[in-house]
């Protein structure tokens, strides 16, 4: 376990090295942790109790516990709980077996976290309580976009509800996220869905799970049926945890939107860096560029702008998310990128292949490469420095119409080289920098509140998240929480603090 342990975090130093930092952490980590870490010479384990708190742990028993209650609150504050993917951020440099223990703890909780909320969505039709339903499944397609299943569940609850306009807009949604993310159409029963609630035939009630609120059964069978990308019929959200994925959930950024889009609005398009601590909004910007260029009408707020690129509807977007496994490895990723560019991908397609494929197309419809989470990507064996080099030859013959934005936390080329994959692709970039929130935008993002917050409130708000747009959805989900359920006290700001403190780095906290 030691040695495990050793070469996990101090691989770089030499072995007796390694184990004096491994040696000099845990005496740290004892000191901090009084009672609670057992070591011995060989291993090191942190012995749960009531004062040892792990979200993950926590998630996991609550789920159990709601279960053997048959307890929907219990359920829902399990879901409360799971605010990103596991880990999600934090990277072991050049550690294949870390990476592989990382990717399946997060499958194993998503999967999980997707269960819990497909329950809450199946109790709340059970109550009559649609409302509560869309949501919920809005949730999950946060998490999971290209769940063609979510899409027609949520279609099939706005046609529920009455709302036939907002189950056809889901449709296209559907339609566009199923492209974006898959490179495939709906299927034909999805089709066949569609034409029902376009023509009127769509009367499906759904299945009573149980009448009376505490006769609500626990279990998620499964449908054929969608599930939620919340449009603006749905009240305001405060989203603190998933990346913002919905145009009209989106706020600020507007001098950062600005200079983007002004940077394509004519060939040659510029390669961008979005550059930023954890947590500063990286991702969401990121997915927001493809969202708010392609977004109808329908899924922006009222006076939203939408109009940054004078001919938006000629664009391409390809998005390649390096956390995906899928993304980490070269054919499928190549293949992908080919599918996004409008061209045909051979089932095994080599280095050599994708680059033939490329160069012959003719380059005349501006296309963006959306990369989030490079340090994973530059982490991945497959994708070797000579993938990385070819797509700064690639960047050579497209005339200047496509380009690349990336997501990382540093500068692409100082991660490039602690991976030992050095290439020139990483010096075609424009830097942005990420900072907090403008005062303007800020006290916008609060304004959306359903219920209205007191100035006092706000002022509190604006002090304790700095404006880092993360920190500021946390205090303002809380304080909606708190008068949702008509609580008077100052409760709400402790449990926001409790939130927000292990980000203190943002706030120029030490």
């Amino acid at each position: 376990m030691r040695t495990t342990l050793s070469t996990l975090l101090w691989g770089e130093l030499l072995d007796k090295n390694a184990r004096a930092s491994l040696r000099k952490a845990l005496q740290h980590l004892r000191d901090a942790l009084p009672g609670h870490l057992h070591c011995n010479t060989k291993s090191a384990a942190l012995l749960m109790g009531e004062f040892v708190w792990v979200d993950a742990v926590e998630f996991s028993k609550k789920i159990e516990r709601a279960k053997q209650a048959n307890d929907i609150n219990m359920l829902t504050e399990a879901a409360g709980l799971y605010q990103a993917d596991f880990l999600a951020g934090f990277l072991v440099r050049n550690t294949s077996a870390y990476e592989a223990w990382q990717t399946a703890q997060q499958a194993r909780l998503r999967g999980m976290m997707i269960s819990v909320l497909q329950m809450i969505s199946q109790s709340a039709v059970a109550l009559n309580d649609l409302k509560q339903a869309i949501a919920t499944t809005c949730r999950i397609l946060q998490m999971e976009p290209w769940r063609e299943e979510s899409h027609c569940r949520l279609m099939e609850l706005f046609a529920q509800s009455g709302e036939r306009g907002a189950a056809l807009a889901q449709y296209e949604i559907c339609c566009e996220a199923l492209m974006c993310e898959l490179s495939v159409e709906p299927s034909a029963a999805t089709v066949e869905l569609m034409e029902k609630i376009r023509s009127g035939e769509f009367e499906e009630r759904f299945p009573a799970y149980g009448a009376e609120k505490n006769n609500v059964i626990l279990s998620c069978e499964p449908r054929h049926c969608y599930q939620p990308s919340g449009l603006p019929s749905i009240d305001p959200q405060f989203v603190a945890g998933p990346p913002i994925t919905q145009p009209h959930l989106f706020f600020g950024r507007n001098e950062e939107l600005a200079r983007i889009f002004g940077w394509w609005q004519t060939p040659p398009l510029a390669h961008i860096t979005l550059i930023g601590p954890r947590r500063s909004g990286k991702t969401s910007l990121l997915l927001h560029l493809r969202s708010i260029a392609v977004a109808k009408a329908a899924h922006l707020r009222p006076n939203q702008k939408s109009d940054w690129l004078p001919s938006s509807a000629i664009y391409r977007w390809v998005q390649i998310d390096f956390q995906d496994p899928r993304m980490r490895c070269q054919n499928r990723l190549l293949c992908h990128m080919l599918t996004g560019f409008g061209l045909s991908a051979p089932d095994n397609c080599s280095l050599e292949t994708f680059m033939d494929i490329a160069y012959a197309r003719q380059w005349t419809t501006p296309t963006i490469v959306l990369m989030d989470e490079l340090g994973a990507g530059l982490a991945a064996t497959e994708l070797d420095q000579p993938f990385w080099w070819a797509l700064r030859a690639l960047t050579q013959a497209t005339d200047g119409y496509l380009a690349f934005v990336i997501a990382s936390h540093d500068q692409p080329m100082r991660l490039a080289e602690d991976q030992g994959k050095t290439s020139p692709f990483f010096n075609i970039f424009t830097t942005l920098k990420l900072g907090p929130f403008t005062q303007d935008e800020a006290l916008a993002l609060i304004a959306t509140s359903p219920i209205p917050f007191e100035d006092a409130d706000a002022a509190w708000m604006l002090e304790q998240s700095q404006r880092w747009p993360y920190l500021l959805q946390i205090c303002c989900q809380e304080r909606l929480r708190a008068l949702e359920c008509n609580e008077h006290s100052d409760r709400w700001q402790q449990a926001a603090i409790e939130q927000i403190e292990p980000f203190g780095y943002l706030r120029g906290e030490s």
